[in-house]
């Protein structure tokens, strides 16, 4: 993708003008690529899980859609048939849910690096085991990705300019691309962590009351959370909520 619209626009396309325009590229910029890090196999078999439990908790979401519709629609003979065998198939998935969960759970206690990094990173509030380890995969261990700011670029929390002299002014909006699932994740870390702590939740207060859209400071409490996760990870200590210097 990086190589693609690098190169403005372009017509025709084959296996030799793309080898020479990938050629062209690291040839141009090869000071600053960095060595890619393949994903050790424990992370690979966590990424797979994660997967299927998404499409688990995907079917599951689709089945429980038509018990709450069909009850005001159908028939009551209908509405009971597909109900009865809605329930059942939402019973299915969320065992397997609870499998998959049981199963992650597993491979990061056997895996030292990866018990490590997940203590840390749920010692944040607001974050917990699936948006830990979801972190965890996107960003292969934090080796991919050591900047926070650069994974909140990633994730789609981080506002960006539109304005171009005096004419085109526009407020900061967050960019379309991005991982939405890490998005969502963080979305709803951030709602639990202005319910759980008050140094959050008086954040998210004062944001407001300045005219702030409840989105955007929404989207602040992601900032805050991603960036407590990278600097904990990056010190090796648990997050510290009355944090105090050791040189004071």
């Amino acid at each position: 993708m990086r190589i693609k619209q690098s190169q403005g626009m372009q017509r025709g396309k084959n296996d030799k003008v793309d080898a020479k325009r990938i050629a062209r590229y690291l040839f141009k910029n090869h000071e600053e690529l960095k060595v890619w890090q393949p994903k050790r196999e424990v992370v690979k078999k966590l990424q797979a899980l994660l997967a299927l439990r998404d499409r688990y908790i995907k079917a599951k979401n689709q089945f429980e859609v038509p018990i709450q519709e069909n009850t005001a629609f159908l028939e009551k003979s209908i509405s009971k048939t597909i109900i009865a065998c809605s329930k059942k198939a939402i019973q299915t998935m969320t065992k397997g849910v609870e499998r998959v969960d049981a199963e992650i759970s597993a491979l990061i206690k056997a895996d030292a690096r990866l018990s490590a990094q997940m203590k840390i990173a749920t010692s944040v509030t607001g974050v917990g085991q699936v948006i830990a380890t979801h972190m965890v995969v996107t960003t292969n261990e934090f080796q991919d990705i050591t900047n926070h700011k650069k994974y909140a670029c990633y994730s789609g929390v981080a506002p960006f300019p539109h304005q171009s002299g005096k004419s085109i002014k526009r407020k900061d909006q967050v960019s379309h691309i991005a991982n939405k699932k890490i998005k969502t994740l963080l979305h709803m870390g951030a709602r639990s962590a202005i319910q759980y702590s008050p140094e959050i939740k008086q954040f998210y207060d004062r944001k407001l009351a300045e005219g702030k859209s409840p989105f955007s400071v929404l989207n602040a409490v992601c900032n805050k959370l991603i960036s407590r996760v990278f600097v904990c990870i990056k010190e090796q200590r648990i997050y510290q909520k009355h944090y105090q210097n050791a040189l004071a």
